[in-house]
């Protein structure tokens, strides 16, 4: 990487430091440019040379985080349920600075549902089959697994009640509970 790109990449990822600091004690529409630039020890202008406003910020770094999930370049299609499971807490855990604000009622409720659409397609393609009645369970069952999964992780940040062993173990079992029960 040359200097320059390095300067620059330093430079944007120092304004999202800044940008995310405030973030995490305030709402977004609090936030202006000239905070982000004076904690970040940046004039407006260089602001202006990475994004357009405050919210392209945040949607830099949702896209950033959503990109995590690309489980094509993890082979999910070879995974067992189990291992799927593992891995998208791993994406939770390793981003849990990021994931622990936005998927809290302070967050983007787009966000969220983004982040729900990508879980569902990932645990749905493993549970579907073609029986209508057993799709529409699967409907059903995906759904209540998603919610689930996305407020247990939420709670596992705010209280740390587990280790990161005991939390995967105890969603593990919960979510075979209940495709078995239903």
């Amino acid at each position: 990487m040359g200097i320059y790109k390095e300067k620059r990449e330093n430079t944007r990822n120092n304004l999202i430091d800044a940008f995310w600091k405030l973030y995490e004690k305030e709402n977004i529409d609090r936030i202006k440019v000239k905070d982000i630039t004076d904690k970040a020890g940046y004039n407006r202008a260089t602001f202006y040379v990475h994004f357009k406003d405050v919210y392209d910020i945040l949607q830099c770094i949702e896209d950033k985080l959503l990109e995590s999930f690309d489980y094509e370049q993890i082979d999910i299609d070879n995974l067992n349920q189990k291992d799927r499971l593992i891995q998208s807490i791993n994406i939770f855990s390793s981003n849990e600075r990021y994931f622990r604000v936005l998927l809290s009622s302070k967050g983007d409720p787009h966000f969220v549902e983004k982040c729900k659409k990508i879980l569902r397609d990932h645990f749905y393609s493993f549970s579907n089959n073609d029986d209508n009645h057993i799709e529409q369970n699967t409907d059903l069952i995906t759904e209540y697994i998603i919610g689930g999964l996305l407020n247990c992780i939420l709670y596992w940040f705010e209280v740390k009640p587990y280790s990161y062993e005991e939390l995967f173990d105890k969603l593990y079992k919960l979510i075979i509970t209940c495709q078995q029960n239903i």
